[in-house]
């Protein structure tokens, strides 16, 4: 890999690097936060809060944000801008979470609870989003006025699968692009099946899920809840094993086989089995944050080879950064839109896909 950029274009790198490391930095405080408000009875803390100006300077105030450290200062005010006080009327109206409630289960370490959203506890609302040309990215976070009670399955008291804002707004568009004979790879708490068996023009749901206590959940205590349980049909079999044989008994397939980012590895096989099946419809779940994901890793492999590092480690993330760094190493940027194309969603797939 070989950099032979003008100054200003030189600069334009050096800059992209410092907004993904911003970019993680963004994240880990997100996770953070959320997480301390799930675990740590902090939204008790900000019940009171009466707007987001309240709500900011709480979170300032719990982290002792120095305000002449200009790095925590803006890694604060960058959070802020991210957070939205959100309505969740239009969730709680959703035909799933309307339905599928006072779910009984008999099992021996399992168990469905309702769980909340207390007032004023901050949530991860939505999918990740970026742009061109330096990809900051933008999170999705929000706390609502009013408690919102939502079902969670628990295993040994701790949430498995829930039904929450972020599931059914990641969600949204791959409902309304589901068509005619579908497979869903991936059963969980059947939301997306459930959504999408409701619409005139999807004829046919095939349920892909290879874990059997989950088949038995479901069947037990879910799928008679569902009006309209006629249109589905649940396969034992792994997700690609499948594809790779039925594919062409399918006009949409959506792909839901991962928790979260930390299964990235799962998300980068599925598209590189995308060759097995060239005429089929997919879309995959949390996508864009996927993309993100991967656009960090392209952008380490750039930095490493630019400072003339090498990662030591051998965790799959490291191998990964090498392995994109070996496919790059004839690679010459001369310009920064040549880097910025690379990290173009269908330029980063096709690389990962060599």
């Amino acid at each position: 890999m070989h950099f032979k950029l003008t100054k200003a274009d030189e600069a334009k790198l050096i800059q992209l690097f410092e907004v993904k490391a911003m970019n993680i930095a963004l994240s880990e405080f997100a996770l953070e936060l959320v997480d301390h408000f799930e675990n740590d009875d902090l939204a008790a803390e900000f019940i009171d809060t009466k707007n987001k100006i309240d709500y900011i300077n709480m979170i300032k105030a719990l982290y002792e944000v120095d305000e002449e450290d200009a790095y925590s200062v803006e890694l604060v005010n960058k959070l802020a801008s991210m957070i939205k006080e959100k309505d969740l009327s239009n969730i709680k109206n959703n035909s799933y979470y309307q339905t599928i409630n006072d779910v009984e289960l008999k099992s021996k370490n399992l168990k469905f609870i309702t769980n909340t959203y207390e007032k004023n506890q901050l949530f991860i609302d939505n999918d990740v989003d970026s742009q061109a040309p330096m990809y900051e990215e933008k999170l999705s976070l929000a706390y609502t006025k009013e408690a919102f009670p939502y079902l969670a399955l628990v295993e040994n008291n701790k949430i498995w699968m829930a039904i929450i804002p972020h599931e059914m707004n990641t969600m949204k568009t791959a409902i309304e692009l589901a068509h005619g004979r579908v497979a869903v790879l991936g059963l969980g708490l059947g939301y997306f099946p459930f959504m999408i068996s409701e619409k005139p023009e999807v004829s046919e749901i095939v349920i892909i899920e290879k874990n059997q206590r989950i088949i038995d959940l479901f069947n037990q205590s879910i799928i008679n809840k569902f009006p309209h349980k006629n249109k589905i049909k649940i396969i034992k079999d792994d997700a690609f094993s499948y594809l790779k044989t039925h594919h062409a008994d399918h006009d949409y397939a959506f792909f839901d086989i991962y928790r979260d980012s930390n299964d990235f590895p799962l998300y980068l096989k599925a598209k590189q089995n995308e060759k097995y099946y060239p005429n089929l419809q997919i879309d995959y779940w949390l996508e864009r944050t996927m993309i993100a994901y991967l656009r960090r890793v392209v952008i380490t492999a750039l930095e490493e080879a630019y400072y003339q590092v090498q990662a030591e480690g051998e965790s799959e993330l490291d191998l990964l950064i090498n392995s994109i760094k070996q496919k790059l190493v004839n690679e010459t940027f001369s310009t920064f839109d040549h880097i910025s194309h690379l990290l173009e969603k269908e330029s980063l797939l096709n690389l990962v896909k060599k």
